[in-house]
C-alpha cells in the first residue's frame, strides 16, 4: 500500500486516500503558479465524466498555491471552481513530505495512477489516460 495522505479539499474537510480503496486513481500533482497544471486541470472533470463509471477516481493533489506555499481550502476552493472540477476532489498538502512519494521527477504537473487496491501502478510516467484500467 502506498504512503497515504491525509489532507484538506476544497471544501476545508479531512480526506484519505485509503477512502478511495477499490477505485483505480489517477492522481494529478500541481501547483497553482504552473502554467502547464492550469492546463491540464481543464481537462480533469472530462476525465471524471468520462471514466467515473467504469470505477476511476480524479484526484488534483495541488502542492503549492501561487506564492510556493501550501495552499489554503479557499485557494483550493478557488482553483475548483476556476477549472469546473464539480466532482474532482482537488486536495492540498501541509507539507512535501506528503507528496514526495507520488512524484519521481519534480516536474509539474505530474499523474501517478494507483490501482484499486492502493499500489502504485505508474509513478510519473505520463499514464494519465485511465481508458487502460
Amino acid at each position: 500500500m502506498p504512503y497515504d495522505l491525509n489532507l484538506i479539499d476544497q471544501y476545508g474537510d479531512r480526506v484519505d486516500l485509503a477512502s478511495f480503496c477499490g477505485n483505480d486513481i489517477l492522481l494529478v500533482l500541481g501547483a497553482m503558479w504552473c502554467g502547464s497544471c492550469r492546463a491540464e486541470a481543464a481537462s480533469l472533470q472530462t476525465l471524471q465524466n468520462t471514466y467515473g463509471s467504469s470505477g476511476v477516481t480524479v484526484i488534483n493533489l495541488m502542492v503549492q498555491n501561487s506564492a510556493g506555499n501550501a495552499p489554503s481550502a479557499a485557494e483550493l476552493n478557488s482553483w475548483a471552481t476556476t477549472y469546473g472540477l464539480t466532482t474532482v476532489p482537488v486536495l492540498g498538502v501541509s507539507s512535501t513530505g506528503q507528496w514526495w512519494p507520488y512524484e519521481r521527477d519534480m516536474s509539474f504537473p505530474s499523474a501517478t495512477h494507483i490501482a484499486p487496491n492502493l499500489v502504485i501502478d505508474s509513478l510519473d510516467q505520463g499514464a494519465d489516460d485511465p481508458s487502460a484500467w
